[in-house]
């Protein structure tokens, strides 16, 4: 007998499978930020915008580390204000 929860295949309805499977997205495609939801997404875009109006680092920083990005990824949106990366929602 198949399980209750199957949704969708990306993330069968474990918050712990959705983190792994982000994780291994972001090892594969290092290119694209890989985020995990179409809500993460806004936030990314509002946090990029953000920072390109009124250049607050410590926000920007603040922001882009609670969506799971790496180091790396934030100090080149520091030094590209308004410059987007190409993302992929896991949703």
């Amino acid at each position: 007998m198949p399980a209750a929860d199957q949704g969708h295949p990306m993330t069968k309805g474990k918050t712990s499978d959705i983190q792994s499977i982000v994780r291994d997205m972001r090892d594969r495609y290092s290119g694209i930020l890989i985020l995990r939801s179409f809500a993460d997404q806004g936030e990314y875009d509002d946090a990029v915008e953000a920072f390109a109006r009124d250049g607050s680092r410590q926000d920007l920083m603040t922001r882009l580390i609670a969506l799971g990005l790496t180091a790396g990824e934030i100090r080149w949106h520091a030094e590209y204000p308004g410059r987007r990366m190409a993302t992929f929602a896991g949703e």
